[in-house]
């Protein structure tokens, strides 16, 4: 997809750019800063993607916006901007940091609960799964219609101990048995 490559593409030139500046530590969490901004603010995904407002509003709004990011991080997006790229500003986010999780060897683990994780349960799983990678970060979703219980998901491992994947997997063992008996009866 082309807003996957495009933000893949500004991500690896920020990635090396901060890098070469020394600034990396920084740019990771503004850029990290910045992506929760663009989440929890619908008013902001919506005047990214507006074709309607000029780039020189827009770049001047960004520019209030990020009062307190450092220059590179305030350059990275007035340049975008001028670029017209502004409506990738959020999958660029998220590709520059895939990109840093994978060259400091960070994984991702998501948990879906319920109910929010304490800190107790945020620390067995970590413990559990902390030796997946050097570091391991988690990603917590909130889903009630996983009923109870959790899934965890690391790369290709998925470890479901929800009620509702409990459920699932009775009623594909009832099928499958049922199955069997009207072949053996049948």
């Amino acid at each position: 997809m082309l807003s996957d490559r495009l933000a893949m593409r500004y991500a690896k030139g920020l990635l090396t750019y901060s890098q070469e500046r020394d600034e990396l530590k920084t740019i990771v969490r503004e850029v990290q800063a910045l992506k929760e901004q663009v989440e929890q603010s619908r008013d902001l995904r919506i005047f990214l993607r507006s074709p309607v407002i000029n780039g020189q509003a827009k770049g001047r709004l960004v520019t209030e916006i990020m009062r307190g990011y450092s220059t590179t991080m305030i350059n990275f997006v007035q340049l975008m901007v001028q670029q017209r790229r502004e409506m990738y500003l959020y999958d660029t986010t998220k590709a520059f940091i895939q990109l840093y999780d994978a060259a400091k060897d960070i994984r991702v683990a998501y948990v879906t609960t319920v109910i929010p994780l304490d800190d107790t349960l945020r620390r067995a799983v970590l413990s559990r799964i902390g030796e997946a990678a050097d570091e391991v970060v988690l990603e917590e979703r909130i889903d009630p219609d996983i009923i109870g219980g959790f899934v965890i998901r690391l790369g290709d491992w998925q470890f479901d101990h929800s009620v509702a994947g409990k459920l699932k997997s009775l009623q594909r063992d009832f099928r499958e048995s049922a199955c069997t008996s009207e072949i053996l009866n049948g």
